[in-house]
């Protein structure tokens, strides 16, 4: 499941990217995300079209998650700061936000596997 799991924590670091890009109305990559400030950038700092792409379906999938689900995953990719206010802005401790996160990430993984198998089904 390690490699599931590094593609999902892929999948949601290039989200929040889009996602912090969205909300500053900046083209390219956004000026601060919690992710992006952690690690070196490449390329010429533009997203291609396959990652809007895939974004936007991580988007969906993230609309489906429970609320406090939903607002873990915001808080962790997008918001700026250390874990602990992170956990401070969600009333609740570390422990919490990675046992959620764990989930969430269970739950987008599902999701984005039952809307691949319903998009080859439809091409059928």
């Amino acid at each position: 499941m390690a490699n599931g799991d590094e593609y999902i924590k892929t999948r949601l670091q290039q989200w929040a990217e889009w996602s912090a890009m969205r909300e500053d109305g900046a083209v390219g990559y956004p000026r601060e995300c919690s992710y992006t400030r952690l690690q070196g950038r490449s390329g010429g700092g533009f997203f291609s079209p396959e990652v809007d792409l895939d974004s936007m379906e991580v988007e969906d999938a993230v609309r489906e998650l429970p609320e406090h689900l939903r607002n873990t995953v915001r808080e962790y990719y997008i918001a700026p700061g250390t874990i602990e206010q992170k956990a401070k802005a969600l009333c609740c401790n570390k422990n919490t936000i990675y046992l959620r996160i764990e989930r969430a990430h269970q739950l987008v993984s599902e999701w984005l596997e039952l809307h691949c198998k319903k998009r080859l089904t439809a091409r059928e």
